[in-house]
């Protein structure tokens, strides 16, 4: 009897009620932190992956700007073959300094109305690239190129083409043919040939090297030359398309980052440990 009448002062003075709503607010504030350290890592995870994609794409911009600049370079050093400029007897020494210049050229060659090859001069900085495969092999290609050239008096790339080299490897080359004038006539061609895997190692800053694996590819995604320190993790990945006289390059950048961990830096790691102090 007397314990009956002490439980009913317990409830009637409101003890265990009072206990029950303090919990509730304790499992409230539990969740509620869990929801707001749970959004924060998700923000913090969104974030850092928006800003490894915005550096993909910020390397590709430079890489195609870097990419044009470069032939454009080579242009200038081409035109410089003309013959106004360049007689037959020197036109030997001059190439191979444009050689030395530009590692991304493999071969200058000066050709007549017709096409047909007068001089040529090989890189020194590799094997000659048509020592496998004979020069009349790749005509095709130059042709188109030069046909383009002659048509608008200004210089043309023609497509790129596979060229076998020793030990079952190969390279993927454009030629660029340039219109040589005389007194306004046509009287040849000069045409340089170009490896497109030099070219992505030429790059700058070098940096993007580091962190990016570059490639030129065709519209089906086939890998034509690639370049980089690293192969790409293919999630951040940018595409840039360089036009060129008579040809346009599809340049894909793709970073060797991977995606960001659940805790993505130390600042989310000290919030979290702090939070799980308070408890």
């Amino acid at each position: 009897m007397r314990l009956a009448t002490q439980r009913h002062l317990e409830l009637s003075s409101g003890r265990f009620p009072r206990r029950r709503p303090r919990a509730l607010l304790w499992v409230a504030l539990v969740a509620l932190l869990l929801v707001a350290q749970s959004l924060l890592v998700a923000l913090t995870v969104s974030y850092e992956a928006g800003r490894a994609q915005d550096r993909a794409d910020e390397a590709a911009t430079l890489a195609a700007a870097d990419v044009r600049q470069r032939t454009q370079a080579i242009l200038q050093t081409l035109q410089a073959l003309q013959p106004g400029r360049v007689t037959g007897a020197n036109w030997q020494g001059e190439a191979l300094v444009a050689l030395r210049t530009h590692r991304e050229l493999a071969r200058v060659e000066r050709r007549g109305p017709s096409l047909e090859i007068r001089q040529a001069a090989d890189s020194p900085w590799r094997i000659p690239v048509f020592e496998r495969w004979p020069r009349r092999d790749a005509d095709p290609e130059t042709e188109a190129a030069c046909a383009v050239a002659r048509r608008t008096m200004a210089p043309a790339f023609s497509r790129s083409q596979f060229v076998p080299q020793s030990e079952g490897l190969g390279l993927e080359v454009l030629d660029v043919c340039l219109p040589l004038q005389e007194a306004g006539t046509l009287v040849g061609y000069s045409v340089a040939t170009l490896v497109l895997s030099s070219l992505l190692d030429a790059l700058q800053p070098a940096d993007v090297l580091r962190r990016h694996e570059l490639s030129f590819v065709e519209a089906d995604g086939t890998r034509l030359a690639r370049a980089g320190a690293m192969r790409g993790a293919g999630i951040y990945v940018a595409e840039r398309v360089v036009d060129l006289p008579g040809v346009s390059l599809q340049l894909r950048v793709d970073a060797v980052e991977r995606r960001p961990h659940l805790i993505p830096n130390l600042a989310i790691a000290l919030v979290l440990g702090l939070s799980l102090a308070l408890f």
